[in-house]
């Protein structure tokens, strides 16, 4: 017996595999193999050709074609995906990619405990299944509609239709979140079928943004791919949704700003746009506001940034991760303070200033660590000559191994970023102690 035969593929993907270079043959290995084999086999390929076939694959299930196990090649493609710039990697906007994008912006790979304005990636999945489980018959025939659009190239079309789509589902997602609040029976099932409790809490949240989610579309088609809003053409058409989207729901209008956060040039600039929305002239004023969220979503961020710093171990911490952690943490300080006035007293001030103390002692044992590896990479002895005389200097008799000068290079560009944002966050002292 030789087991079941994998289903044919459509002309339409066996066209798109020759188009790829990958031959009928490969291609029923692609089906049949087992998944470490799989990823093997597709992880072989160029991030080029990787995008070629997503592109192609994504197509073929637009138009309808079930030939290929779509999930399993595309866990193995992104990864090498993920090697081209966000820019080159954008792909065909299939219906469930159209519907989250009113989340772009706030879908994070990070951040495991539930916050106000992030959304999980791992989330979008078993939701998406489950709203298309629960409105089959109102969304099924809306989901094929969006993808014949997008097939065709009538993305205006598309978006109209998600329109509904949204409001469908935004439906759908409010009176399930209103049984569990009144405990009706069923509730518990219901958030396991979701995925669990953190993907409930992100498509509790979900059904708060889908309520402006014609203001976030409306504002993602008329803005530029960067915005600034010191310029009246960006901010107008922002001021204009933000007002449409407090007449809908005020709890939602935060929503519309943090959209934004994926069109602006730092993150910070987030805190500009809201200060002027509501025409606050310190923190505090915006932290009274409607859009007081946004403030606490940028705080919690810098929170993150620090605290990872203090998860690091000094007795075996990337210094490459140390870097961009404190270069990340850095900016974002310096950039909310600027943006918006930031009031000492205030509580977003008094977080700042405690985020500000957990970096500077998380750096002090990380300095010195780096400071004793730096030291013991080579055989030291006191110079008996020149401007360093009497201090100990490094033998170099022969060049490092490469892992070890590769460790040497991220601990220099650490440190020189360290000393950089020394005055800055205030830890000169004990970076001068460790050097």
């Amino acid at each position: 017996m030789g087991g079941r035969r994998p289903p044919k593929p459509t002309e339409a993907a066996v066209s798109a595999m020759k188009q790829v270079k990958i031959g009928t043959r490969e291609l029923a290995d692609l089906v049949s193999h087992k998944e470490s084999q799989l990823n093997a086999l597709l992880g072989a390929l160029s991030p080029e050709i990787a995008l070629q076939l997503a592109t192609a694959l994504e197509r073929e299930r637009l138009a309808g074609g079930k030939g290929l196990p779509f999930e399993a090649i595309m866990t193995g493609l992104r990864p090498r995906l993920q090697l081209l710039s966000p820019d080159v990697r954008k792909r065909i906007p299939t219906p469930q990619r159209f519907f989250f994008e009113v989340l772009d912006g706030m879908i994070t790979d990070g951040y495991s405990e539930k916050t106000p304005g992030r959304f999980a990636r791992a989330s979008l999945q078993p939701i998406w299944a489950w709203l298309l489980a629960k409105e089959n018959a109102r969304l099924a025939p809306l989901e094929a509609e969006i993808a014949q659009k997008v097939l065709v190239g009538d993305f205006t079309g598309a978006v109209e239709t998600q329109k509904q789509f949204d409001i469908v589902a935004g439906e759908a997602i409010r009176a399930a979140v209103k049984k569990v609040d009144t405990k009706e029976k069923g509730a518990k099932e219901l958030i396991q079928a979701i995925g669990g409790q953190r993907a409930y809490e992100d498509m509790r949240e979900l059904g708060r943004v889908l309520q402006v989610a014609q203001e976030i579309r409306t504002l993602k088609i008329t803005l530029p791919a960067t915005i600034d809003d010191d310029v009246p053409e960006h901010f107008e058409p922002i001021r204009e949704a933000f007002e449409a989207a407090v007449e809908k729901s005020v709890s939602s209008a935060p929503y519309l700003v943090l959209s934004l956060a994926c069109r602006v040039i730092h993150p910070w600039e987030l805190f500009g746009v809201a200060a002027k929305l509501v025409r606050a002239e310190h923190d505090q004023h915006l932290k009274a506001s409607e859009l007081a969220m946004v403030g606490e979503w940028l705080v919690y961020g810098l929170e993150s940034e620090a605290g990872v710093l203090k998860t690091m171990k000094p007795a075996d911490f990337d210094p490459i991760q140390a870097e961009s952690f404190l270069q990340r943490f850095a900016m974002l300080q310096l950039g909310m303070t600027r943006e918006v006035g930031m009031r000492k007293d205030g509580a977003w001030g008094k977080r700042l200033m405690k985020a500000r103390a957990m970096v500077a002692d998380s750096l002090e044992e990380l300095f010195s660590r780096a400071s004793k590896d730096l030291q013991n990479a080579f055989v030291m002895q006191r110079a008996t000559s020149g401007a360093r005389s009497g201090s100990l200097v490094p033998v170099y008799s022969s060049a490092p191994q490469t892992v070890i000068a590769a460790r040497l290079e991220g601990l220099t560009k650490f440190l020189a970023t360290a000393k950089q944002y020394a005055g800055q966050l205030g830890f000169s002292v004990a970076f001068e102690k460790a050097m």
